[in-house]
């Protein structure tokens, strides 16, 4: 995960702890970072919109 990723999921994660459970997030954790692309040269896999849009609509359901 990048440093903006991580500094943005920082504030979401501030957010719900200040809100007194009024928000919440259940995070999918996908392995498609820097450090993926520099050991494969591939920028997110084969399947990964397939596997991005499935963990979208789980989430939405």
């Amino acid at each position: 995960m990048g440093t903006e990723v991580a500094a943005g999921r920082a504030v979401l994660d501030a957010l719900v702890e200040a809100s007194g459970g009024v928000l919440a997030f259940d995070w999918t954790e996908f392995p498609w970072g820097c450090g993926y692309y520099e050991k494969t040269r591939d920028v997110g896999g084969t399947a990964s919109t397939d596997e991005v849009v499935a963990a979208v609509i789980e989430h939405l359901t």
